[in-house]
């Protein structure tokens, strides 16, 4: 197909596309588009593990990620590479893991209640915009450690548009003046950088409870803090990698949910008891399987590789598909596309069969932090507020960035909210 074609395709039918590809040319493909050019699509679980495997030396992943460095900065651990991605991210693991964040579920809870309140039944609500507005205070309190109102308003008016610019912007970066769309995008950057390099400086003043707080404690080998830059930089790839992506699973949560009757009842039954997650939580892995927000991860050999019986240069571009492992009928059954919690009751799932956070050391860095606030989230609501999907019909894939969302955005409507 011509690469225009390709392009549209893999944009407006994400899963659907993919899944044909797949079909008709097995678990290893090559398409070509406009946006990346040409790109191995590896989605086989076997060669997947391989991949993420590799050791950081023989691999690279910043050049399909080079579109998003006037965003996150130079200093981003999606863009390094080698020793330079081991560094930060060793000085980036403690504020992520388990107990680090377990209490930041009260300040989750805290904004999604706000939100039900002003619920009133018959509305039409969109939950992935309820879980933006969640997703993004939670980054602006809990990591940035920003409490005074009026910089978390100017915050939270600034930063969606800063963390999810037009891929049109990012392509013609070309500033004609403050009101064209570059030009718009440089002025709404500087002063979120204005702000948080203020931010950071006061931190270092006044320690708080927040990432923040322990990413200017936390020392490499050598001893060495991470520099205001850096600091900067890991704070905008945070927001990119935590507000766009956990929303949008939250929205999925909710519009599987709403058109799987029996698991929502189940589902229901077990928050308002109180008494057991593991129903809550088998919810949260389907819902990540059937729609994973990324649908894909990069990876380009710095050294010949042989990989399923073909021999690859180095800066071959590839892509482990993380969907199309997730729908193996191999892996998960006839019907892999239909959304069923119960698969994940008897255990966690074999290794490299669910991977909505990537592998290896690349794995992302905040999936406990989303998992938490899926969880409190959708217990939240549910435990205060019946909804029911304000359509019959599935709500199609469509990608938005670089992330797969529903189209209507997980609208449903209120038949009832308690206090």
């Amino acid at each position: 197909m011509p690469r225009v074609a390709q392009t549209w395709m893999g944009v407006a039918r994400p899963i659907e596309a993919r899944l044909r590809m797949r079909e008709r040319y097995g678990p290893m493909f090559r398409t070509t588009d406009a946006i990346v050019g040409t790109m191995i699509h590896v989605a086989d679980r076997d060669l997947i593990e391989q991949m993420f495997k590799w050791k950081p030396a023989q691999y690279t992943v910043a050049e399909p990620r080079r579109i998003m460095e006037p965003v996150t900065g130079p200093e981003s651990i999606l863009l390094l590479d080698g020793d330079r991605h081991l560094r930060m991210r060793k000085l980036m693991l403690p504020p992520f893991h388990g107990e680090a964040i377990a209490h930041y579920a009260g300040v989750v809870e805290e904004i999604a209640n706000r939100e039900v309140d002003g619920w009133r039944p018959g509305t039409t609500i969109r939950t992935r915009t309820l879980a933006q507005t969640i997703t993004m205070e939670v980054i602006i309190r809990a990591v940035f450690g920003v409490s005074d109102p009026l910089r978390v308003g100017e915050l939270k008016r600034l930063m969606p548009k800063l963390s999810s610019p037009s891929p049109l912007v990012l392509l013609v970066q070309r500033d004609l003046g403050r009101h064209s769309p570059w030009g718009r995008f440089l002025r709404r950057r500087d002063r979120v950088d204005e702000l948080l390099y203020e931010e950071i400086a006061r931190r270092r003043r006044e320690p708080g409870d927040d990432v923040l707080t322990l990413l200017l404690s936390a020392r490499d080998e050598d001893g060495r803090p991470l520099t205001d830059r850096e600091l900067r930089d890991e704070l905008i790839t945070l927001l990119l990698a935590g507000y766009e992506t956990t929303a949008t699973s939250i929205g999925w949560a909710f519009e599987r949910l709403l058109r799987t009757p029996a698991a929502l009842r189940r589902l229901t039954e077990e928050v308002q008891a109180g008494e057991s997650s593991e129903y809550l939580d088998a919810v949260i892995k389907e819902t990540l399987r059937v729609r994973p927000v990324i649908s894909e991860v990069f990876r380009a050999p710095s050294e010949p590789v042989e990989l399923g019986g073909y021999r690859f240069d180095p800066g071959t571009q590839m892509a482990a598909a993380l969907l199309l492992v997730q729908y193996d009928p191999r892996l998960y059954g006839p019907d892999p596309l239909a959304f069923r919690p119960e698969r994940f009751l008897d255990g966690a799932p074999e290794a490299y069969t669910w991977v909505p956070f990537g592998g290896g050391v690349r794995r992302c860095l905040g999936a406990a932090f989303a998992q938490l606030e899926m969880k409190v989230v959708l217990g939240t609501v549910l435990r205060r507020a019946v909804l029911r999907a304000s359509r019959v019909k599935d709500e199609a894939p469509r990608f938005r960035g670089i992330t797969i969302n529903p189209a209507r955005g997980g609208e449903a409507v209120v038949e009832s909210v308690t206090s």
